[in-house]
């Protein structure tokens, strides 16, 4: 019984020391003073909440997270699923109040210069700039129908690839590990169609849903030893394949950015299949609480 819960706790502790050893943007975060620790500490801070069903804290975090960039603003798909209210009141609470003092000691476009800046080119027109939004799989789309230009049409390419699955996600009964998984890759794919490159050193959070969306704290005290380790295996398993096919991407963005038109769509193909196979394969069985 000791084993039983003490074993897969730390089995979580060694496997969140692995990613913060393993992401290879802090070695040029400590370099260059990027803010990349900061935030996966506060994402580390945010899923150890979640699993131990510390709502308020779970939202904070996810709020500071944000704050400092907006991808991390992306798992509040995981409160959604998991009907954590409270947790997406503090998340709103402390974004708004935060945002509120922003505005009113700082220069506002100092502040969201850098976020917006990707999005001029799309909002202007200018189809020449190669930013990260202009490579993805709705320009593909778009230039094979003849309609590159088409910029209402690109924002509701957009919009689909991200509202369908959320759409799914939100549907979904929690019936257990094995469909939240599907579910989680698909939007995971989804994403990446959308702005595909913009994930590339960014991968290594993705990996923080599928763990919110497999374990809560009344299974940390219930499952062996052993399962503890089949469910982190797993989730190792699905960031490998994620950070792989992505390097894939990215050398044909920087070697060939011309194939992005032609290779968009392959990184997130090769993603769902193997999430869905591991699934397939995965041999834990509890249920989500609901």
């Amino acid at each position: 019984a000791l084993g039983a819960g003490i074993l897969p706790k730390l089995t979580l502790y060694i496997t969140v020391a692995f990613f913060l050893l393993c992401f290879e943007p802090l070695y040029t975060a400590v370099m260059e003073g990027q803010v990349n620790p900061i935030i996966l500490g506060l994402l580390v801070w945010f899923a150890l909440s979640v699993a131990k069903e510390r709502e308020i804290q779970a939202g904070t975090a996810l709020a500071l997270a944000a704050l400092i960039k907006m991808s991390p603003a992306l798992l509040l798909l995981a409160l959604l699923k998991l009907r954590m209210w409270r947790s997406i009141a503090a998340f709103a609470g402390v974004s708004i109040s935060l945002t509120l003092l922003l505005y009113a000691f700082t220069e506002s476009a100092q502040v969201y210069a850098g976020f917006f800046n990707p999005v001029v080119p799309l909002v202007s027109g200018d189809m020449e700039e190669r930013f990260v939004f202009n490579f993805a799989v709705d320009k593909s789309l778009l230039s094979l129908l003849g309609m590159h230009d088409n910029l209402y049409l690109r924002w509701l390419i957009k919009a689909l690839l991200f509202a369908l699955p959320l759409a799914l996600t939100l549907a979904a009964r929690p019936v257990g590990m094995r469909s939240n998984l599907v579910l989680c890759g698909i939007l995971v794919c989804c994403m990446i169609l959308a702005a595909p490159s913009i994930w590339f050193h960014h991968m290594v959070w993705l990996i923080i849903p599928l763990a919110v969306l497999t374990i809560r704290k009344e299974m940390l005290d219930e499952y062996s030893s052993k399962a503890a380790m089949r469910h982190w295996t797993f989730c190792l398993g699905c960031y490998f394949a994620l950070s792989q096919t992505n390097q894939f991407h990215y050398l044909a963005l920087v070697h060939a950015p011309v194939l992005l038109n032609v290779t968009a769509l392959l990184p997130a193909l090769v993603i769902l299949i193997v999430i869905a196979g591991l699934a397939q394969r995965a041999n834990i069985r509890l249920a989500l609480t609901g």
